[in-house]
């Protein structure tokens, strides 16, 4: 059992380095030096790279986690308030670049575009409303699985009644606008088990793939993965 378990983590482990080293070859200024896990970047260390500057505009921000409330561990509470801050950040950086957008136009632009007002004004209203930031977090699919974890108190029937708790609980963190369904923060929900034994919540599927599916087709800038 003992060999299993071993074999399994290895598996697990080695996938999630696949994964790893997947992401970085996608960066742009990343190149890897040799096979090892060092690699050179290029400008100063301490210089931003487009792919984690987060004063830019339009992000799509992934915060992904292996625990959700009401399991009260840090790797479900930190995450959910790290996403949260990050919606509220998203929406005052979106603002601003549309406020800035709008001060730049002249004023003979704006007498030649005074039909399409409307429509830009809206369209700023859409962009600033959108739901930048997505909280990816595990539902345990199995009843027997959230009652052991979660308790009597809490045995959610669908993934719905989880994220309700999960918003309310956000409101009682003075957290209104990102506990908005709607305008705040996205919650997406991933298939998993909860293993008694190694006290841990489990994937059951390829996370990446799911993220895939939602980005496909973004107008967005791009996508931030930000793993907790």
């Amino acid at each position: 059992m003992n060999e299993k378990l071993e074999e399994a983590r290895r598996t697990f482990l080695d996938r999630m380095a696949a994964v790893s080293f997947s992401l970085i070859n996608q960066e742009r200024d990343a190149m890897v030096v040799n096979n090892d896990t060092f690699f050179q970047l290029d400008g100063d260390d301490e210089d931003i790279t487009p792919q984690s500057d987060l004063s830019l505009p339009n992000r799509s921000i992934f915060v992904v986690t292996t625990a959700a409330l009401p399991w009260r561990t840090g790797t479900a509470v930190n995450p959910l308030l790290r996403a949260a801050y990050l919606s509220r950040k998203m929406k005052e950086i979106n603002n601003k670049n549309n406020n800035q957008t709008n001060a730049t136009t002249s004023e003979q632009q704006i007498v030649t575009l005074m039909k399409e007002i409307n429509s830009n004004n809206q369209t700023n209203a859409t962009t600033s409303e959108q739901q930048m930031v997505t909280l990816v977090i595990p539902w345990l699919e199995l009843e027997e699985d959230r009652l052991e974890l979660y308790g009597n108190n809490h045995n959610f029937t669908t993934s719905q009644e989880q994220e309700d708790y999960i918003r309310d609980w956000l409101r009682g963190a003075n957290m209104n606008e990102e506990a908005d369904p709607v305008n705040g923060l996205r919650i997406l929900f991933y298939p998993a088990r909860y293993h008694s034994g190694l006290k841990s919540i489990f994937a059951m599927g390829d996370i990446c793939a799911t993220l895939r599916n939602q980005t496909e087709g973004s107008q967005t800038e791009g996508s931030l993965l930000s793993n907790a």
